[in-house]
């Protein structure tokens, strides 16, 4: 199972390789081999998986502070510079790489931070299998160890690294999520769900401005799902809350099957009419902001999604020879019936 995994580690601000009106370079120790205590367990990190992954973190976003909230970058604005240079040092049993920050991406204050060593600890943000082999590593045991590393970010300036200066440089080690075992998890800012692993093609919207409810909407193929959701902790969101919403939400959700051609084409009716009003709103132009704008668009983005869903749902029954009512027993297809031009039929009857 593939998983997603951050890492702590910690900026030698003493080493400082450029200091222009642009950029600011600083050397760091990105991971390091040994073992390192998260919620599942301790993990174990080797050497030999290192040294296959160090050349995965060339031109790894940097983002400052914290982890984004959906644990891998998906927004541009988050971004304050990239990894250059990374090598695995034998000597250290770890990877070196220099962090390029771009002074007109990160507020002056983190960069000042930064550079006179208040901001050291740094943490990784990376993807890697799950083997639950445990082990002994010079004396200390780990539940299961880390491999197939794959380098996505560096969040520099963290509050705290877990393997700290001078054994790590500004990127190691923070605390992993193992999906398979349980989906949820609590951030500074978030309660989080993880129901499908993330592709690496994401995006956040908002679900409910008013709920504080976001959602990780990621690109498999050539469609586009839901990977999580996000429930703000200010709008008083708590692990259980948030499970219940999202077992009520799948509730109505498994309640479409149960519906008749009928009622899912008024659905599909009533979702196609919310976004034309949407998107009278938007286009062609708008006196709307930014951020109303990004709203707006995140609805669509879940009505979208929504449609999609329910179309698959009527193309289900429609192939199954699903009558209008589902109470009564469904019409067997005769052979010479073809049910992809009754799919393709049942599209142009909505689309009237």
């Amino acid at each position: 199972m593939r998983q997603i995994g951050i890492s702590l580690a910690e900026v030698d601000a003493t080493k400082i390789i450029e200091d222009s009106d642009d950029f600011l370079i600083v050397p760091a120790i990105i991971a390091r081999e040994g073992v390192f205590p998260y919620p599942e367990g301790k993990a174990y990190k080797p050497a030999a998986e290192l040294k296959e992954a160090a050349w995965t973190a060339e031109g790894a976003w940097i983002v400052p502070e914290k982890h984004p909230d959906t644990l891998i970058v998906t927004d541009r604005k988050d971004i304050v510079g990239r990894v250059e240079k990374p090598f695995f040092c034998d000597e250290i049993s770890g990877i070196k790489g220099n962090l390029r920050i771009n002074k007109k991406k990160a507020k002056p204050n983190f960069v000042a931070d930064v550079k006179s060593g208040k901001r050291k600890d740094v943490s990784i943000g990376f993807f890697y299998d799950f083997d639950e082999t445990p082990g002994l590593f010079k004396g200390e045991k780990y539940d299961f160890v880390q491999r197939n590393i794959l380098m996505n970010h560096v969040a520099a300036g963290v509050p705290v690294g877990r393997c700290r200066s001078p054994f790590c440089g500004i990127a190691v080690d923070s605390f992993i999520r193992k999906f398979a075992t349980d989906p949820w998890e609590e951030t500074e800012e978030y309660i989080r769900s993880g129901h499908k692993e993330a592709s690496d093609t994401c995006r956040t919207i908002v679900v409910s401005e008013e709920q504080g409810i976001k959602a990780v909407y990621c690109k498999y193929g050539k469609d586009w799902d839901i990977q999580s959701y996000l429930f703000s902790k200010a709008k008083d969101w708590t692990i259980e809350k948030a499970k219940a919403w999202f077992a009520e939400h799948k509730k109505t959700a498994d309640a479409a099957n149960e519906m008749s051609l009928e009622e899912i084409k008024q659905k599909i009716a009533e979702f196609a009419k919310e976004r034309d009003r949407i998107m009278d709103v938007l286009y062609p132009s708008t006196k709307l902001t930014e951020e109303e704008q990004t709203k707006l668009r995140g609805q669509l983005t879940v009505l979208d999604a929504q449609i999609r869903a329910f179309e698959n749902i009527l193309q289900e029954k429609i192939k199954a020879g699903a009558t209008t009512d589902t109470k009564k027993k469904p019409a067997v297809p005769t052979p010479s019936a073809d049910p992809f031009k009754e799919i393709e039929r049942a599209r142009r009857l909505l689309e009237s």
